[in-house]
């Protein structure tokens, strides 16, 4: 049978998602960003993101507020360098509605 071949095809790419069934790699699941490296501060914001707070567009003041909750008290200066990095990792976008900037996940 030529490698052509639709179904060819089609099989051969079946048996290797079962042996990639086998191997028991982690995934990430759909819509979910796999774990992340990040420590300290960043790492909040993180999980922040995991956790779907960012899913709509949120300003530093939400940001501030949600993690003080979380019985993290920081100002919004501090939270400047970890919302940059995310937002270079890709991780976060950053947009200017109504004067203010809104963060949101990518």
């Amino acid at each position: 049978m030529t490698t052509k071949n639709p179904k060819f095809i089609i099989n051969q790419i079946r048996e290797l998602l079962l042996e990639l069934e086998g191997l028991n790699i982690p995934l990430a699941s759909k819509g979910k960003i796999a774990p992340t490296p990040f420590r300290g501060l960043t790492g909040e914001v993180s999980n922040l993101i995991q956790e779907g707070f960012f899913d709509q567009p949120k300003d530093l003041s939400e940001i501030r507020e949600k993690l003080r909750a979380e019985g993290i008290k920081k100002n919004s200066s501090e939270l400047m360098r970890p919302l940059l990095q995310l937002i270079k990792k890709r991780f976060l976008k950053r947009d200017k509605i109504e004067k203010k900037y809104k963060y949101q996940r990518r």
